[in-house]
């Protein structure tokens, strides 16, 4: 249960990594 626990801590950061991407490039090219 503990490595399940690390897993998940591993994948939210890089999940968080590519919201931010995509709200960059959002912002780069908005529309309406």
């Amino acid at each position: 249960m503990a490595k399940e626990g690390t897993r998940n801590l591993d994948a939210f950061p890089h999940f968080l990594f590519i919201q931010a991407m995509i709200t960059r490039r959002y912002r780069d090219h908005p529309r309406g």
